[in-house]
């Protein structure tokens, strides 16, 4: 009978122990899981830091160029700090000569202040001479211009030299003027073939004609009407007494000149 209970008690125990096994295997399944979870989890991790291997050497390829452009930096600034101190060291020479040219340049504009004043005195008496200057222009002007009015009384008093007694009607009474009674009149009673001629305008043909054909007094000597006698009358009316003239004194034979009255001149 004693070893029937230890036998229960026995077979109790066995079946807790089955049910804490099944309990362990239970936990040991989850934890199985879990391992596996985590071997994946591992393993990613360790792709990832494969990656991160990778970064790191690439990180470090980098840093050794950064470290050899930091060198190559340190050499350069090296050298500019070199620059630099020369620099200060002419930068000092240069303000010693800036002090001096100050210096100078004070020196330069006292004289500047009194150069200005002497020209500005100079600038009064070139402006006094430039008055006196135009004045005396003006005169000169005025001097140049009755030289010129003389030039040119005396070219004309060389052209006219060989003047005749027809030359009157080049003055401004009679040339290129209609002749009047009253003008006729004034001139002297010699001048008779003039006369015919009366209401005619006084061009320069008409002068050149008295100058060419009637420049002696004896009547006797007239020529012959021609071509060149009758251009000279060119732009002239034909008036009676122009024809009376033509007819009296170019159109009848030298010994029947009737103009007596020019020979009496």
């Amino acid at each position: 009978k004693v070893s029937e209970e230890k036998l229960v008690n026995i077979s109790g125990q066995l079946n807790i122990t089955l049910e804490e096994l099944g309990t362990v295997k239970g936990h040991l399944s989850s934890t199985q899981e879990d391992l596996n979870i985590t071997q994946e989890e591992l393993g990613t991790v360790r792709g990832h830091l494969n990656s991160t291997q990778e970064d790191l050497n690439s990180t470090q390829e980098e840093l050794e160029t950064v470290k050899d452009h930091l060198n190559s930096t340190q050499e350069e600034l090296e050298t500019v700090k070199d620059y630099l101190n020369s620099t200060q060291e002419e930068l000092g020479t240069v303000r010693g000569h800036l002090n001096s040219t100050q210096e100078d340049l004070n020196s330069t504009q006292e004289e500047l202040g009194t150069v200005k004043g002497e020209l500005e005195r100079t600038e009064h008496e070139l402006q006094t001479e430039t008055t006196q200057h135009n004045k005396t222009g003006e005169k000169l002007d005025t001097c140049s211009t009755s030289l010129t009015n003389t030039l040119t009384q005396l070219e004309d008093a060389r052209t006219f030299h060989n003047i005749t007694r027809w030359d009157i009607l080049y003055t401004s009474s009679y040339f290129n003027k209609v002749l009047t009674e009253e003008s006729f009149k004034k001139l002297s009673s010699s001048w008779g073939l003039l006369g015919k001629f009366v209401g005619a305008n006084i061009t320069e043909g008409v002068v050149e004609h008295f100058r060419q054909y009637h420049q002696e007094p004896v009547c006797d000597v007239f020529e012959q009407i021609s071509l060149p006698m009758l251009i000279q009358l060119e732009g002239i009316e034909l008036t009676k007494g122009i024809n009376e003239h033509f007819g009296d004194t170019h159109l009848v034979s030298r010994d029947d000149s009737p103009c007596e009255s020019d020979t009496e001149s």
